[in-house]
């Protein structure tokens, strides 16, 4: 009889997958690293596109994602990890018709049947409107975001398209003439007349039903947000009133829950670049949809809430006209602790872009100094009033920007600090109160 052959050993698995679950849990953690999408919100927001991609073919690295695809021990223990930030992105949305909402919406019910709802610190809302020809911006000329079930059928928004038009009048155009709309009634008329607002709590409801995230991101244009939470913004572009000064237009608005369903510490807006704004004849006479006045409205109800819970604000603009800054920025700027202000361009392209072509860059400069100059005098200036007595804590994302920051400082170096001290380029502290 011929032996038995040998058994043929089984090669040991590999050491790190012989660790303690927990402890390779730790390792892994070392690949993490923040999302993509929240290091853009401070940069500029147009650039996180649709859809929200990852890999080797974009240049985003993705050393967790790398990681899961390696066995089904890692993919289990970095699981939590990859669904901390989780994106939503879609163009057009119909309230379901269901009672159940949560399985309709195909995020929230893959993360609850796998059991990581209770992971996710980050939710992004991303709402990309696709871009027509021309100056249509809707090319379809119906409503694109979160909407009303399809049983309920809505009017198309014809004035969702008249700022376009008013940014591209020619040169020699007037600048005291209003938009008009094809039956002859102005572009705030007919905005006032078309836009319908609609209850979208149900969405939050479900959201906060299922998850327990730390930030919720919304992502999208100003309209699209406003809508979000059953608020219009001034579309016109129009020269009179402020889109403040009209917000009872359309009559009492629609509750609005996600600013009062937590306590929410921090807010952050960033409006995006308003060099389109430049290119219009005396641009000085016109202004760029903002949400300030619908978020950060005293006088709406729905807004209370957050406006006692803030400690930190954070703004962000591309160069937005000092006047901006006057009768909009500083006017709601909610009494916080900390406030961080932004106004320069960060992308290293910026300076390439073929939208400059045909703007005086002189003009950026001279707004952007204006707005410092407003924005040192109410932080430093004794003597202003207002929710500033709370205030602990300046801070500036463009003191590296030499310019910019030279000539902020002159107001500085004149009126001087006031009680403030300044720990850092851009970075002030309140004597007495908490760096």
């Amino acid at each position: 009889m011929k032996p038995a052959p040998a058994p043929i050993p089984v090669p040991p698995s590999p050491f790190i997958e012989r660790l303690p679950n927990e402890l390779l849990v730790q390792i892994l953690g070392f690949l993490d690293s923040p999302s993509n999408i929240q290091e853009k919100l401070r940069e500029d927001p147009t650039k996180v596109a649709r859809p929200v991609s990852t890999g080797a073919d974009t240049g985003i690295d993705t050393p967790v994602k790398n990681a899961s695809l390696v066995c089904r021990l890692w993919r289990r223990s970095v699981l939590q990890l990859l669904f901390r930030n989780v994106v939503w992105s879609f163009q057009r949305f119909y309230k379901p018709n269901d009672g159940d909402i949560a399985s309709k919406i195909e995020i929230l019910d893959f993360l609850q049947r796998n059991g990581l709802s209770k992971d996710v610190e980050n939710f992004t809302i991303l709402i990309d409107p696709p871009k027509g020809t021309g100056n249509f911006r809707y090319a379809d000329g119906e409503f694109w975001g979160l909407l009303p079930s399809e049983e309920s059928p809505l009017q198309p928004p014809m004035s969702f398209n008249l700022l376009w038009s008013v940014l591209s009048q020619p040169p020699q155009a007037s600048s005291t003439q209003r938009p008009v709309s094809a039956n002859g009634r102005s572009a705030r008329e007919t905005d006032a007349a078309t836009r319908p607002h609609w209850d979208n709590n149900w969405l939050w409801h479900t959201i906060f039903g299922q998850l327990d995230p730390l930030r919720i991101t919304l992502i999208s244009s100003a309209d699209i947000i406003s809508s979000l939470l059953s608020r219009s913004v001034d579309l016109t572009n129009a020269l009179a009133l402020l889109p403040s000064n009209i917000q009872g237009a359309t009559g009492n608005p629609v509750p609005s829950d996600l600013f009062g369903i937590r306590d929410w510490t921090s807010l952050l807006v960033n409006e995006g670049s308003f060099i389109p704004v430049y290119s219009a004849y005396e641009f000085f006479h016109y202004s760029a949809p903002t949400l300030l006045p619908i978020i950060l409205n005293s006088s709406d109800s729905s807004f209370n809430h957050i406006q006692k819970t803030l400690k930190s604000f954070s703004y962000i603009g591309t160069f937005p006209l000092s006047r901006h800054i006057r009768d909009v920025v500083l006017p709601y700027c909610p009494p916080v602790e900390h406030l961080f202000i932004q106004i320069m361009p960060k992308a290293l392209d910026f300076w390439e872009n073929g939208r400059l072509a045909h703007i005086d860059i002189t003009d950026l400069w001279l707004e952007c100094d204006t707005a410092y100059s407003l924005v040192m005098r109410e932080v430093f200036d004794r003597d202003v009033e207002s929710g500033w007595k709370k205030l602990q804590v300046f801070e500036s994302g463009d003191a590296s920007t030499e310019e910019a920051w030279n000539m902020a400082m002159q107001y500085v170096q004149v009126h001087g600090l006031n009680g403030w001290k300044m720990k850092g380029e851009g970075y002030f502290v309140r004597q007495g109160g908490r760096a």
